[in-house]
């Protein structure tokens, strides 16, 4: 995966998403409910924008992102080059975890919300916002064309077609419960989905 994650994928990231982040920010954080003693994990935190956000309210904020490039011009002092299904943290470290268009990406997902259950405190939420697609990738394809000049790139990027019920059947047995979810556009058609740690 991280020939796909590359610098010609960071800048255009960081070019075509400042408008879509910042509607989804504000929503992420309202749906958060951030306070000065929480503890909070972004897993996909690309150059630490929604961090720096965040970082004004609660006690700390962590970072993690499969693309180094990313990691290395992150503008957060806490930010990791690390894989979603290996967090290099303690139990229980964070009250609540945030991920925007990401978990689309990771090809294990049972194995990232496992992570996720061990790295949240009792009771702590995750938030996690990913596209709505009637076709897998359909997102991804202005990504494909402009980076890699290669239609299919979409769906190597986008490994998995989304929604609450995929998600539900996803984190069985992982000791996640989806308490709701709902569909916004930002402008992107997505769906934000919250999860809670038994």
């Amino acid at each position: 995966m991280q020939t796909i994650y590359n610098k010609s994928y960071t800048n255009y990231i960081q070019v075509t998403s400042r408008f879509m982040n910042n509607m989804l920010h504000e929503r992420i954080l309202n749906i958060l409910h951030l306070s000065p003693s929480d503890t909070l994990l972004e897993i996909g935190c690309n150059q630490g924008a929604f961090l720096t956000k965040a970082g004004a309210t609660c006690k700390r904020t962590a970072g993690i992102d499969l693309n180094c490039e990313a990691i290395e011009n992150c503008s957060h002092c806490e930010a990791y080059c690390m894989d979603a299904t290996n967090l290099r943290f303690e139990e229980e470290e964070f009250s609540k975890i945030v991920s925007m268009h990401t978990i689309e990406h990771i090809p294990d997902l049972p194995k990232a919300f496992s992570e996720m259950h061990r790295v949240l405190k009792s009771g702590g939420k995750a938030i996690l916002a990913y596209p709505y697609e009637p076709i897998r990738g359909i997102w991804a394809l202005p990504t494909a064309v402009f980076v890699h000049k290669d239609l299919s790139m979409a769906r190597k990027m986008h490994i998995h077609k989304l929604n609450p019920k995929k998600l539900k059947e996803l984190i069985r047995g992982t000791g996640l419960i989806l308490k709701k979810s709902e569909l916004v556009l930002t402008p992107m058609p997505t769906f934000i989905s919250v999860l809670e740690k038994k």
